[in-house]
């Protein structure tokens, strides 16, 4: 018997944008609480970018996941997609208050939503989210470059 693969829908983009204010502050009132309030507590703008930026292509995924194929909108805030057709400012609003939290491994999830599982990442200035309704995981890593001189090298040789 063949077992069905979920679909995994894979979202990248890089947080440079977000250096203009006026977009970052629209981007926050759009992200999870949990998600918002991570970004505010950081110090540093870039790392500040990064966890907003992830939280952006989360919005931008349950966006994606809560649209029917027909370009209506599900209502994600009812009792199993309630069926109610909404506009996607509305359906925005609503995935910024959906409740997100951390499992003990700070990775974060839904937990009014188990049937969506979904990854963050960011390295350097891009983010990436992955969103399936299996269990799911991403990484984006930058590039380091490596020359003759580089300790990136010598590790090379060690682990090789």
């Amino acid at each position: 018997m063949m077992m069905k693969c979920p679909a995994v829908k894979v979202y990248t983009a890089s947080v440079d944008c977000l250096e203009d204010p006026s977009l970052l502050g629209k981007w926050l009132v759009r992200v999870p609480a949990l998600r918002r309030e991570k970004a505010e507590s950081l110090r540093n703008p870039a790392v500040r970018r990064l966890s907003l930026g992830a939280g952006a292509l989360l919005t931008c995924a349950l966006l994606d996941h809560f649209t029917r194929p027909d370009e209506t909108s599900w209502d994600p805030a009812g009792p199993e997609g309630s069926g109610k057709d909404t506009n996607r400012s509305l359906l925005t609003e609503k995935i910024s208050l959906l409740r997100l939290e951390e499992d003990e491994h700070g990775r974060p999830y839904l937990p009014d939503h188990p049937e969506i599982c979904f990854s963050l990442s960011h390295s350097g200035n891009r983010v990436m989210c992955a969103i399936s309704e299996a269990g799911v995981g991403c990484d984006v890593e930058m590039i380091k470059e490596t020359g003759p001189g580089s300790s990136n090298i010598s590790r090379v040789a060690r682990c090789f």
